[in-house]
């Protein structure tokens, strides 16, 4: 499920990425891999549905030699790389390999990986399959590690998304929702970093998580911010089923604009199509990233 934003998601951070064995696809996120791969947050309809912003530097070179913090174990804290306000490629990969060394350190096997052509980290695991203890292990390494507002600094520092924009939509889906429920959820107030306060934190993900995100996507969808992500999503299925000569079936909707069974057996059957080889080539060509 997700948080449909493009300025809008991750759809799921709250429901919140965790390491699979494929990838679940909905109406806003586009998969970027295919089996034993995830994507953390590495979508922008998933990096939105944090809810917060922060201000970011623009230093996205590959210059690494940037000093890299350390909490007293040797591993970057989210809380660390958030403190001066600014994400910076070092800082973000450190948050990343911090996360393989924190699941190694409950005895769970991961790798990262960054070549992803949105340069936002990928991770992943043997086939054999992760209980679902392991999960929260894996989700508890990604707060304390890369969080999603640090997910979202880097994705405004590549240039990924308008944090101006993303506040205004935030706001005005809180808005909607509100009105459309009759519940008054608190107030959304941000931050001098440009991220929520606390209390609006909490306002926000009571507001997101109300009737299982039900009337957070329909007002995103009604509200208009879900467009162009289903239309990136549609043009690479598109792409897809034109260079493979398969027909996957249609990308239907539900009531709440977000796809439905139907819609997302069809999205994974072409996102997974010869091991997803086709998917990222479209996906590369369209530059939909």
């Amino acid at each position: 499920m997700t948080d449909v934003e493009h300025l809008l998601e991750s759809a799921a951070d709250d429901v919140r990425t965790t390491v699979g064995d494929e990838v679940v696809a909905d109406s806003t996120s586009i998969p970027r891999r295919g089996r034993r791969r995830v994507l953390v947050r590495s979508s922008l309809a998933g990096l939105l549905a944090v809810g917060g912003g922060l201000t970011v530097a623009t230093m996205v070179g590959s210059d690494d030699s940037a000093t890299t913090i350390s909490s007293g174990d040797g591993l970057v804290t989210s809380e660390m790389i958030l403190q001066d306000g600014l994400v910076t490629e070092a800082e973000y990969r450190a948050g990343a390999e911090a996360v393989v060394s924190c699941l190694a350190g409950a005895g769970i096997e991961a790798t990262v990986d960054f070549d992803d052509p949105n340069r936002h980290a990928s991770f992943s695991r043997p086939s054999s399959g992760l209980a679902v203890e392991s999960d929260r292990h894996f989700e508890r390494c990604l707060d304390r590690h890369l969080a999603a507002p640090v997910s979202l600094g880097w994705a405004a520092a590549l240039g990924q998304i308008d944090l101006e924009r993303f506040h205004g939509e935030t706001i005005a889906t809180f808005d909607c929702v509100e009105q459309r429920v009759g519940v008054d959820f608190g107030e959304l107030v941000f931050d001098e970093a440009g991220g929520l306060s606390s209390d609006s934190q909490r306002a926000r993900d009571a507001a997101f998580e109300h009737d299982d995100h039900g009337p957070w996507m329909r007002c995103q969808d009604e509200l208009g911010f879900t467009a162009d992500s289903k239309a990136e999503t549609e043009a690479v299925f598109e792409c897809v089923e034109r260079t493979t000569g398969e027909d996957f079936g249609e990308l239907t909707y539900g009531a709440s604009g977000a796809l439905d069974d139907a819609g997302q057996q069809a999205l994974r059957a072409a996102a997974g199509h010869l091991g997803d080889v086709p998917w990222a080539l479209c996906l590369e060509q369209l530059t939909v990233d």
